[in-house]
């Protein structure tokens, strides 16, 4: 222990353990197993475990202890960063949705919200958000429960959530593998014995400060492990006959008319749809660049006054379209079994600007027009990286055979190649995928190679109808019905 060090003993650098840095003022809010936090209006809910946790919150297993909801013994309990709470419109988007028509398709495939008060610590006040608890698809992805879930039904049943929120104006933005979670009906309605032994005994770790605070502590005495239901709950998981996909977290989610639109690069999400990826020149507080910037002919040298025009730049902002985009991206993941392999499909320009133009260009062709415009008027220009001037000529520079259709086709060829030797790889007896336990890797269902091509070719023809540059060249979450498999299983 260095003399510096401002604990006398802690746990460091594990994925499973939230930083203690997060536990400042305006951070997370700390809490203990067998804390009950209660709502003005009775509810009250025990801590039994810690689910997870993301960069603005954490999630912990509860149970409900008052009888407002019957139906859902087993809760889940997200604390709401102090900072966060100020800042964000999660509990009133949770709260919106879950006051909407139970009918109303997609309904089931978002995580319902049950309860939303406020409590107040050390470190702020914080945004608590009851909902139904679900298993994170992050955590079951590596997990041989994945063998019983059809990638097919996971793309549909997303969509479908997705769906829900965009019919009622709701963008989410952030539509990762840790953003998704499936609900199996046992989490609800099990009672504390089952799911403490579900989820496994807790795991904490000791934090003591080296001096004794003067104020009252902002970090708790200790942190604990999240619980591990994947390998506890295994055999329970094959026997369920159905599931729920649920969509989950709204802090970076917005209401298209209500909430102010974000500015493309505050809190940056994992992924963004490349309307914006622009520079960051096109956003609200640009808007006197924005409306100066002109649009000419394609032959810009020899283009007079009367061919200027005013460039429509009002789409290039976050849509429920560019929820579509990041989706896409993650349906690759799910559809390739591995995040160690690649983050998504586009991962040599995960860092964005020029690269990810780049990425996108080998599978979608040539950027539309009024990028390239923009683009041009932005070189020589003084912007920041990954947009200073250098990486705007440089995402202009691409490769002109993909104009040719039959380069993209041929590239979407060599995809499903790669993607299906990756695939096979893993089935093969005696290899282990690289994300494999005591060298064991994943088991798949006992599918035939021809199935799984005929599934991968399907999955991919979904995800290529959501990648367009321009958010009018994707599908829309309504189309859900229009997919390419009239019936699942098959």
């Amino acid at each position: 222990m260095s003399s510096r060090d401002p604990f006398l003993y802690s746990a460091r650098f594990r994925s499973d353990i939230e930083e203690i840095e997060c536990y400042v003022v305006g951070g997370l809010h700390p809490v203990h197993l067998n804390d009950v936090v209660s709502a003005s209006h009775n509810g009250r809910y025990r801590i039994l475990h810690k689910l997870g946790f993301g960069s603005f919150s954490h999630v912990w297993l509860g149970q409900n202890l008052d009888q407002a909801h019957p139906g859902h013994r087993g809760v889940a309990v997200k604390f709401v960063a102090a900072d966060q709470t100020r800042k964000t419109h999660e509990a009133e988007v949770n709260e919106y949705l879950a006051s909407r028509s139970r009918g109303d398709p997609g309904f089931q495939n978002f995580a319902l919200c049950l309860d939303t008060f406020q409590v107040s610590g050390p470190n702020g006040i914080h945004d608590v958000i009851i909902s139904e608890p679900a298993i994170l698809l992050l955590d079951l992805f590596y997990n041989d429960v994945m063998e019983h879930l059809d990638e097919r039904l996971i793309f549909e049943q997303a969509l479908s959530g997705v769906g829900f929120l965009h019919t009622h104006g709701v963008v989410h933005r952030d539509l990762h593998l840790g953003n998704m979670a499936i609900e199996f009906p046992f989490l609800r309605t099990a009672g504390v014995p089952e799911l403490m032994n579900g989820s496994g005994r807790p795991r904490c770790h000791a934090f003591v400060p080296t001096q004794l605070p003067a104020e009252p502590p902002s970090i708790p005495t200790y942190l604990v492990e999240n619980a591990k239901f994947c390998g506890r709950l295994t055999p329970l998981m094959k026997t369920q006959a159905s599931f729920n996909v649920k969509i989950i977290d709204f802090g970076r989610s917005f209401r298209v008319g209500v909430h102010e639109l974000p500015n493309s690069d505050e809190e940056r999400p994992i992924l963004k749809p490349p309307e914006c990826n622009l520079p960051a020149m096109i956003t609200r507080e640009n808007k006197s660049f924005v409306a100066t910037v002109q649009t000419r002919t394609s032959d810009t040298s020899s283009a007079s006054e009367a061919d200027i025009q005013p460039r429509d730049l009002s789409d290039l902002v976050w849509s429920t379209q560019g929820d579509i985009w990041i989706l896409g991206c993650t349906f690759f993941t799910i559809l390739l079994r591995d995040r160690g392999q690649w983050d998504h499909i586009f991962q040599s320009g995960y860092e964005g600007g020029a690269a990810l133009f780049h990425a996108i260009a080998k599978y979608m062709g040539p950027m539309p027009d009024r990028y390239k415009l923009l683009l041009q008027e932005l070189v020589g220009t003084d912007l920041e990286w990954p947009w200073d001037s250098d990486n705007c000529a440089r995402a202009l520079d691409i490769d002109p055979s993909l104009a040719d259709p039959h380069v993209i086709e041929n590239n979407w060829v060599q995809l499903e190649k790669e993607v299906l030797d990756f695939r096979r790889s893993w089935r093969t007896r005696g290899v282990a995928g690289p994300w494999a336990v005591d060298g064991q890797s994943p088991s798949y269902d006992d599918v035939s190679e021809e199935e799984d091509r005929k599934r991968v070719r399907l999955c991919l023809e979904v995800i290529r109808q959501m990648l367009g540059w321009s958010p009018e060249d994707r599908i829309k979450a309504s189309d859900v019905a229009a997919l390419p498999w009239p019936q699942l299983g098959t």
